[in-house]
């Protein structure tokens, strides 16, 4: 007669699922009590902390974020500035290819002052043409045909009418005024290679015979020319220009002299802050509050 084994078979099965339930319980028991033991950890941590050190915690934890969003926003600033610069070497470089006398372009913030600048084998054509070899009675933006075209020489002087209509260069006389430099004192200059900027630093009426437009001093020169700008300048506490700085002198025609001089140092740091920096920055620290809180001990 054959035998049944099942019921040996059920027993087994109900001692494994006992068992089962059993370790799984273990288990959960032991994940809570950890659980309960981080916690009060946590708790007696907390409680070591006097309100002094609290304080002192959030202090660093507020400087550590504005160093944060200050780098993410200058980093973000630096690659904007770099691929505009890109964009405006390029448009130089276009124009220029189409008309070889185009040594780059002077744009003025708070002026109409926005052209390219040429250079001719002369001081005379570029006074009744203009970019295009144009006839053009209020003539071009032009390098004295003494210097190099690339922005090498000590010493730039760019020339060109003061058209009192409001042509060319007659927004030059807007650095007059004292308010108007403390919104716009740069000079952007863009050339086939890069753009570059230019911090006005002395404004004056001259002689014509004055030495303002050298491309080069040496020695007493400098000194003489530095002398120059201290005795004319209507600017005040500007820098003078060292040995080593690279200069633009933007000359026109003057309703007071014989002309108008405005000179620029080139920036070191191509990099400046944009004036909505720190309320940027405010405004990112504020989302980060607004979505992270941060507990350390």
């Amino acid at each position: 007669m054959k035998k049944n084994y099942s019921y040996i078979l059920w027993i087994f099965f109900l001692l494994i699922f006992f068992f089962t339930l059993k370790k799984n319980d273990e288990f959960n028991q032991t994940w809570v009590d950890s659980q309960i033991s981080k916690m009060e950890l946590e708790r007696f941590c907390k409680s070591r902390l006097d309100e002094h050190r609290v304080e002192e915690i959030n202090n660093i934890i507020s400087k550590a974020n504005e160093k944060r969003m200050g780098a993410f926003l200058e980093g973000t600033y630096r690659q904007k500035i770099e691929e505009e610069s890109q964009k405006a070497a390029n448009y130089v470089k276009d124009l220029a290819k189409k008309y070889p006398q185009v040594k780059g372009r002077i744009i003025i913030g708070g002026t109409k002052i926005d052209f390219p600048i040429v250079q001719g084998t002369d001081n005379e054509y570029y006074l009744d043409h203009n970019y295009k070899n144009e006839y053009y009675i209020n003539g071009g933006v032009f390098i004295d045909h003494v210097h190099k075209g690339d922005f090498s020489n000590d010493n730039t002087v760019i020339y060109g009418h003061n058209v009192r209509i409001g042509y060319i260069f007659h927004d030059l006389d807007k650095f007059r005024d004292k308010n108007f430099i403390k919104n716009h004192s740069q000079i952007i200059i863009d050339t086939p290679l890069a753009r570059r900027v230019f911090d006005v630093v002395c404004a004056m009426d001259l002689d014509v015979d004055a030495n303002y437009r050298a491309y080069s001093y040496d020695g007493l020169d400098f000194e003489n020319y530095l002398k120059l700008i201290k005795e004319n300048n209507i600017l005040k506490d500007k820098p003078l220009p060292s040995r080593n700085d690279k200069i633009i002198t933007l000359s026109t025609c003057s309703d007071f002299k014989d002309r108008f001089a405005i000179v620029a140092i080139e920036r070191k740091d191509k990099y400046v802050r944009p004036k909505d920096f720190d309320h940027k920055k405010d405004l990112l620290l504020e989302d980060k509050r607004a979505t992270n809180h941060i507990f350390i001990y």
